[in-house]
């Protein structure tokens, strides 16, 4: 077996094989096992790569920007001259998640397909790094904001690495290089979620009743709805959940396309649930009904209906977990034509 230690790689590695079979039941029987150790030592040029603030596995989603910052060192006593510092973008589908139309660095590396190399041409203190001597580079770009269009592949990922080399060592040519550990930025689902509240729906037919725009001490009864969109990889463990103000009331209607709606009176909160949404259902929609009753401090203001609401799931793809917000809904009805203007509260 050969290979090589990422550059970061310090101190005791070890390294274990095991030799077996598996039984009727597929359980792996182990019947001999050996181990090595082996003592990694420090390399004079220490090179790290960081994607996102992590230098390890992460998620990535539709249109999200890769922002990566490139570290290097001389932890050593002599001076490294013409370092040479690459950075790959290995993307699948091969050449079509990372936008490269849209980078962004200002230090205008020279790129050459998915790799982003800087010398001293681009970077004068390259030439010559003395011990001790350090520095770090920033550049960023964007991945699709969509599936590719036709494309029946549902893994979408973006692996990237550093590699660091050195020509010469104290003036003495020399061929070194050194490599990180991949990150691996896997994409979740392209998974969109919702809200809104409504006196009128899209055809402009009540579904809220009593005074409008709502009055002090009168009750008036608006319609929430949350709209789930999804179409990339499965999602388990669904969850939806917001709290209601104080003086908002759950009505007890409501409808659901799949999986539970319960109000949790203790916590006056509304909380959906569902175990699986397979890429076969497209769209998932819950509506229910929510009644205010405005108080003397709340007159001439659009008081709030419900509170910032909450998703969350599992992409079973790759089991990252997706969280996405909404904003607090209000009486302004912004989405509601028949009852935008009409939000603040009167005597």
């Amino acid at each position: 077996m050969t290979g090589s230690f990422s550059s970061e790689a310090e101190g005791p590695q070890e390294f274990k094989g095991q030799v077996g079979f598996l039984d009727q039941d597929d359980q792996f029987q182990l019947q001999k096992e050996a181990a090595f150790s082996a003592d990694a030592l420090k390399g004079d040029l220490v090179a790290a790569l960081i994607l996102n603030g992590k230098a390890d596995a992460q998620p990535l989603r539709f249109g999200d920007m890769l922002r990566f910052a490139v570290t290097y060192k001389n932890t050593g006593s002599v001076t490294l001259g013409d370092v040479t510092l690459m950075v790959t973008l290995d993307d699948l589908p091969q050449g079509k998640v990372v936008r490269w139309d849209a980078l962004q660095d200002k230090a205008k590396g020279i790129r050459d397909g998915n790799k982003i190399t800087w010398t001293k041409r681009q970077i004068p203190s390259l030439a010559k790094v003395q011990a001790g001597d350090e520095g770090t580079l920033d550049f960023e770009v964007p991945v699709i904001d969509k599936p590719v269009s036709g494309s029946k592949t549902v893994e979408y990922q973006v692996t990237s690495w550093l590699e660091a080399s050195m020509g010469t060592v104290d003036n003495v040519p020399v061929t070194r290089t050194t490599k990180t550990a991949p990150i691996v930025a896997k994409m979740v689902s392209d998974t969109a979620f919702a809200a809104e509240a409504r006196y009128f729906n899209a055809d402009n037919i009540p579904v809220g009743s009593g005074p409008l725009p709502p009055k002090v001490g009168q009750a008036t009864t608006y319609r929430v709805y949350w709209k789930l969109t999804n179409s990339l990889h499965d999602l388990t463990d669904l969850r939806i959940s917001a709290k209601l103000p104080a003086n908002v009331q759950w009505t007890g209607l409501s409808s659901v396309d799949a999986g539970t709606l319960a109000f949790d009176a203790a916590n006056e909160k509304i909380v959906w649930t569902l175990n699986w949404m397979p890429v076969t259902i497209k769209t998932l929609n819950v509506s229910f009904d929510v009644s205010i009753t405005p108080t003397d401090d709340q007159k001439g203001k659009m008081p709030t209906l419900v509170d910032g609401s909450i998703f969350e799931a599992f992409d079973k793809n790759n089991g990252w977990p997706i969280i996405l917000s909404a904003p607090p809904l209000t009486t302004a009805l912004e989405n509601d034509d028949g009852a935008v203007g009409k939000g603040r509260v009167a005597e």
